[in-house]
């Protein structure tokens, strides 16, 4: 198995184009590791960029900020 990080700038559009089951073209590096001469290319696949606990603490964060300004909007009236 292969684990690399690819530059987020360069990949996360391609990235979501594909799980959105758009055509587009892989990242540079599937190209190379396809291009090799090997008896059997490894299975490859893609994630995203950052991890669902990254996402569900941002979005957390989010939701405790709005809630803190709700009720700092509510004391001042």
């Amino acid at each position: 198995m292969l684990a690399f990080l690819l530059n987020p700038l360069n990949a996360l559009g391609p990235y979501w184009a594909q799980r959105l089951g758009t055509d587009v073209e892989p990242p540079a590096i599937f190209k190379r590791i396809n291009a090799l001469t090997i008896e059997s290319p490894p299975p490859m696949s893609t994630v995203p960029s950052r991890s669902r606990f990254s996402w569900l603490l941002f979005w957390v964060s989010i939701l405790l900020l709005a809630i803190m300004l709700m009720r700092m909007l509510s004391a001042a009236s």
